[in-house]
């Protein structure tokens, strides 16, 4: 559980925390990341950008 959320959780957050809204942008990215497209956020919410989307897919790739 410490190492979940040392690891994956924490980051996930700070990651999220980022930019209003992006708790549910990173839950799309994240399902479109391993295959599983969940479709864009609708306005007035945003994408996370290409360089937040790749610290994403290493956060995920890191802790599977």
């Amino acid at each position: 559980m410490r190492a979940i959320i040392k690891d994956f959780f924490i980051p996930f957050c700070r990651l999220r925390d980022e930019k209003k809204g992006y708790a549910v942008s990173l839950i799309k990215a994240g399902a479109t990341a391993i295959g599983r497209s969940a479709g864009s956020v609708r306005a007035p919410l945003t994408m996370p950008n290409a360089e937040q989307e790749n610290r994403f897919k290493a956060l995920i790739e890191a802790n599977k």
